[in-house]
């Protein structure tokens, strides 16, 4: 996601979901969001950032099973993975770059890639489940 831009959480769900979100960082987490309402049919609110924590830790305290996780970035060169774990970053200028996959459970993972002017280059992480 993007710093300094706002973060839409939206339930599109038919039931109701008690939403909290954390901000984190290497050592701490603080709560930064918490609405235990956020009821049926298309309820909203918009998160934003304090600080310099930019990872972010959103999870369900009705459904445990319902979590997502993600870090806000000072570039436009970030995506959101798809339901199959794929992901396309448009227009990263020519360069050697890292990547880091990281799962909550499976760990981290992380590439050294190049990307040629003009070309697309890809990159592929296999998580194990334990």
């Amino acid at each position: 996601m993007r710093n300094e831009h706002p973060l839409t959480v939206k339930n599109l769900d038919s039931v109701a979901h008690d939403l909290q979100v954390y901000e984190r960082d290497w050592g701490h987490i603080f709560i930064m969001f918490h609405r235990p309402a956020l009821t049926k049919g298309g309820t909203q609110d918009f998160v934003r950032f304090t600080g310099d924590r930019r990872g972010v830790i959103m999870q369900c305290g009705m459904h445990l099973y319902m979590q997502g996780h993600g870090f806000a970035v000072d570039n436009p060169y970030y995506a959101v993975t798809g339901s199959e774990g794929m992901f396309d970053i448009r227009d990263l200028p020519a360069g050697t770059y890292r990547i880091k996959a990281w799962h909550p459970t499976l760990g981290e993972q992380d590439r050294e890639f190049t990307v040629a002017a003009g070309e697309s280059s890809s990159v592929e992480f296999t998580f194990k489940e334990k």
